[in-house]
């Protein structure tokens, strides 16, 4: 684990928790968005996700973007691997994780930016060359939540966005 990146309670109001988020599929041809809404701030620990291609010749890079409340994304998160046609690929990042890697038949592993995500900001799962028959599914996260005085959701919950 790199050095303070476990640090949380100078961050926020009244110090802070782990948080699992269980992402909502986006539909078939759809790149996935998890806006940040102000309850919290927050910094993603780990997530994991799987991406299913359809038979549409086209290989698909898969990025994870941090993006600005205007949608500029200034941080990518990527592993050096495509996902071929007809196949699925579950990607896992960590921000413990400094490098990339992915063999035959395993898990896409990369590193994750601890990037604190603000008000009106976005996280993003982007698939380049993304097919119509393309899903991304089961996706879920690990957040540092920094309390802002604004939560309304209990402690442990598993939250949908």
């Amino acid at each position: 684990m790199a050095q303070g990146s476990t640090l949380s309670q100078p961050y926020g109001y009244d110090g802070a928790q782990q948080q699992v988020v269980i992402g909502t599929a986006p539909g078939a041809g759809l790149n996935f968005t998890y806006p940040q809404d102000g309850r919290y701030i927050e910094r993603i620990i780990s997530c994991v996700f799987t991406l299913t291609t359809s038979a549409t010749v086209a290989n698909r890079y898969v990025t994870l973007e941090y993006a600005d409340g205007g949608g500029n994304s200034f941080a990518v998160d990527a592993a050096a691997a495509v996902v071929t046609a007809g196949s699925t690929q579950r990607f896992a990042g960590s921000m413990s994780r400094g490098t990339s890697s992915v063999a035959a038949s395993t898990d896409v592993i990369f590193g994750l930016t601890p990037v604190f995500l603000y008000t009106g900001w976005t996280l993003k799962i982007l698939v380049a060359s993304i097919a119509a028959g393309d899903t991304l599914t089961k996706i879920a996260f690990l957040t540092d939540r920094f309390n802002t005085g604004n939560q309304d959701a209990p402690a442990g919950a598993v939250l949908r966005p």
